[in-house]
């Protein structure tokens, strides 16, 4: 489950880009819409106390019901007084969100703040014990669950009653021999095991494997016969240029840019699903190195490639946005890949790119310097 931040500041709306950019955050939450209802309009609860300088954001309605959630901060007044306030302004920036019945009370309206047992809680350590104890596990590994319905009557009524010890609960563990547990230690590596009950229906009885384990296996290998291409391999690798044209793709491969993490393995035979052991980087999605090509085959984040695509401009692109750089690199070298220095590689093939675009009319007043599409096919002297 991933959420972007919603948070309160201080601050002017067109600073929210950088904002978020920098997680320059007064208050924040990442599960501010978790169990909520994200097919219809949602019903906010801005709080503000004048007095305190407190302001807390929350759902109102039935989504309040299901996430209770409240994102809070108090200012100081030589950060923000709120005793000055005078008027509310909603701003989407450049985005349209559609935004009705906006009303500003001084109480809170009942019929949007409905009452529930906040503190209503359900004993599921019974339940966990059961699930516990009800799986066996064989020599070969596997876990076989099986149904008795005495222990469903036990686990039933232990959510009412004290949980039970973990003296009773070893009463019911036998322990292995040393032969035992030498094959047990080789089989699933456990020093104490419940005792094996009969194999069930759908395991194999030649084998005696569950076929949950069985199935797994072939998905592995499925996914490994299509780590390779059999295509010959570009020899400017992720750096070519041409990678994404039809004519090319059909005569060399390239590496993925998701490596082994790509989930659309089977479709791309013209990849090569290279296994890509690099570390998590510790900032993840609130890294500010996410532009860094270098840092991104280094090291990796939620969602995001491992290689970026390489910009048609290569140097000489001149977008230095987040957005484009997030996406695409301009000949810089990975550690892992290695450029091909040779006189038929991408550099001797890159297309001269003040030739092939057009002059714009309004040359350095254009307002679309920033657009990638526009950039593509226009120069701006």
């Amino acid at each position: 489950y991933h959420e972007e931040y919603s948070y309160l500041n201080s601050g002017r709306p067109y600073q929210h880009y950088n904002d978020v950019h920098l997680a320059h955050f007064k208050a924040k939450s990442n599960c501010f819409y978790r169990g909520c209802n994200t097919d219809d309009f949602f019903t906010f609860c801005l709080k503000i106390t004048h007095k305190t300088g407190e302001i807390s954001l929350s759902h109102a309605g039935p989504n309040g019901i299901y996430n209770h959630e409240k994102i809070h901060y108090q200012f100081k007044k030589s950060e923000l007084d709120l005793s000055r306030l005078n008027y509310v302004h909603i701003s989407a920036g450049n985005q349209d969100v559609p935004v009705r019945n906006l009303t500003i009370n001084h109480e809170p309206m009942l019929e949007l703040h409905p009452n529930f047992d906040k503190d209503f809680k359900i004993d599921t350590s019974g339940l966990i014990r059961k699930r516990r104890t009800s799986f066996h596990h064989t020599t070969s590994g596997a876990a076989v669950r099986t149904q008795d319905m005495r222990k469903d009557k036990a686990a039933s009524k232990s959510n009412i009653k004290p949980a039970m010890s973990t003296d009773n609960q070893s009463m019911a563990i036998e322990k292995p021999s040393f032969f035992r547990r030498i094959a047990l230690t080789l089989g699933c590596s456990a020093g104490n095991v419940i005792v094996p009950s009969p194999k069930p229906s759908g395991s194999d009885s030649s084998t005696g494997h569950d076929s949950r384990s069985d199935s797994s296996t072939l998905n592995s290998q499925n996914r490994s016969n299509h780590s390779q291409s059999k295509l010959p391999p570009c020899l400017d690798s992720i750096y070519c240029l041409n990678q994404y044209s039809k004519d090319h793709m059909e005569k060399y491969s390239h590496p993925c840019r998701f490596n082994e993490a790509c989930r659309n393995q089977n479709t791309e035979p013209h990849l090569v699903h290279e296994r890509h052991d690099a570390p998590m980087c510790s900032d993840d999605r609130d890294c500010v190195e996410r532009t860094n090509p270098v840092h991104r085959a280094q090291y990796r984040h939620t969602n995001l490639p491992d290689y970026l695509i390489p910009c048609r401009n290569q140097a000489s692109c001149r977008d230095t946005s987040d957005d484009h750089r997030k996406k695409y690199f301009h000949g810089e070298e990975l550690p892992s890949k290695k450029k091909n220095n040779t006189s038929t590689t991408l550099q001797d093939r890159a297309p001269p790119t003040t030739a092939r675009l057009f002059p714009c009319k309004y040359g350095d007043q254009c307002r679309s310097k920033k657009d990638p599409k526009h950039i593509a096919k226009y120069s701006h002297p």
